[in-house]
C-alpha cells in the first residue's frame, strides 16, 4: 500500500471518529452547567441558611427576654407581697384606717372642710398626722433598739406591742358592747370634735382668712387631738415590732384615706357609718394582729 492510500485511510478514520467527539461535547456543556449551577447555589444555601439560624437566634433571644420579663415581673409581686406582710405596712394601714374612721379626728375634719375648704382641711389634716406617726415610730423604734445589757434575754418591743394591741382591742371592744344599737342623736365623737372646734373658735385659733394661718390652725388642731389617741399607741407597739418604714408608709396610708373620707363626705358621714360596727371591727384587729404579732406571723 503506498503512502497515498494510507493517508486517504486515515483521513476517512478521523472523519468517522469526529461525530463521536461532537456527539460527547454537549455532556461537557450540561456537566459545566452543573458544576456552575451547584457553585451558585451552594452560596445561596449558606446564605438562606445564615439567615434562618439568625432568625431562630433571635427569636429565641426574644423568647429569653419575654421569660426573664415575666420572671422579673412575678418576683416583683412576690417581693411586694412579702414586703406589704412582713414590714408591717398592711396591718398599720388597717389598724389606723378602722382606727380613725368615726373618731374624733376624723370628724374634726369634716367639720373644719365645711368651713377652711376640703383641701386645706384635708393638707393640714395629713400634715399634722404624718408628723404624729413618725413621732409614734420612732418612739416604738426607740423601744425596739433597747441595748442587749438592759434587755437581757426578753424581747421588751415585741411584748409591749402585743400588750398594747390587746389592751387596746379589749377595751374597743367593751365601748362597743356598752353602745346603744340604734344611734338617733350624734355620737360622742362627733360632739366631742364640735367642742373642740368651738373652743378653738372661742380662743381665736380658727378664723383667719390667710392661706398659711388656716394650714397652721388646721394642723395644730388634728396634731392636739390626735396626741395619746390609741392609733398613735397603736403605731407605737407596731413600730416596736416591724420595720419603721413599713409601718410608717401604711400608716400615713391609712390617715390619708380615712381623712380623704371625712373632708369629701364632711358631717354626713355620721349618718352611715355606725360607731358600734367601727369599733367591733377595730376591736377585732387589734386582738388579731396582737395574737399574730406574738406569734411572729407579721
Amino acid at each position: 500500500m503506498d503512502v497515498q492510500t494510507s493517508d486517504r485511510l486515515q483521513d476517512s478514520t478521523y472523519l468517522a471518529r469526529r461525530p463521536d467527539r461532537k456527539a460527547k461535547e454537549p455532556d461537557m456543556t450540561a456537566l459545566l452547567c452543573c458544576i456552575s449551577l451547584f457553585i451558585t447555589a451552594v452560596p445561596l444555601t449558606g446564605e438562606h441558611t445564615v439567615l434562618r439560624r439568625q432568625q431562630q437566634t433571635s427569636q429565641r433571644g426574644s423568647l429569653r427576654q419575654q421569660s426573664r420579663k415575666g420572671y422579673h415581673r412575678a418576683g416583683k409581686k412576690l417581693w411586694l407581697q412579702e414586703y406589704a406582710g412582713s414590714s408591717g405596712l398592711l396591718p398599720a394601714f388597717s389598724l389606723i384606717f378602722c382606727s380613725e374612721l368615726g373618731d374624733k379626728t376624723f370628724f374634726i375634719a369634716g367639720l373644719l372642710a365645711t368651713s377652711v375648704g376640703r383641701t386645706v382641711s384635708f393638707l393640714g389634716s395629713i400634715v399634722a398626722l404624718s408628723i404624729m406617726t413618725v413621732i409614734s415610730v420612732s418612739i416604738g423604734y426607740a423601744f425596739k433598739s433597747v441595748p442587749a445589757a438592759l434587755e437581757g434575754s426578753l424581747p421588751v418591743g415585741k411584748y409591749l406591742a402585743v400588750a398594747t394591741m390587746l389592751y387596746f382591742g379589749l377595751r374597743t371592744l367593751r365601748e362597743a358592747w356598752k353602745m346603744p344599737k340604734l344611734q338617733n342623736a350624734d355620737s360622742d365623737e362627733m360632739l366631742s370634735a364640735r367642742d373642740s372646734i368651738a373652743q378653738a373658735r372661742e380662743q381665736g385659733k380658727i378664723g383667719t382668712r390667710t392661706l398659711w394661718q388656716s394650714l397652721v390652725e388646721v394642723g395644730t388642731l388634728i396634731f392636739l387631738a390626735e396626741w395619746g389617741d390609741r392609733s398613735m399607741l397603736a403605731t407605737v407597739a407596731l413600730g416596736a415590732a416591724k420595720s419603721p418604714a413599713g409601718v410608717a408608709m401604711g400608716a400615713i396610708a391609712g390617715h390619708a384615706v380615712a381623712t380623704l373620707i371625712a373632708v369629701i363626705f364632711g358631717a354626713m358621714a355620721a349618718k352611715y357609718l355606725s360607731e358600734k360596727t367601727i369599733s367591733y371591727t377595730g376591736g377585732v384587729l387589734f386582738l388579731v394582729f396582737a395574737v399574730a404579732t406574738w406569734f411572729g406571723v407579721f
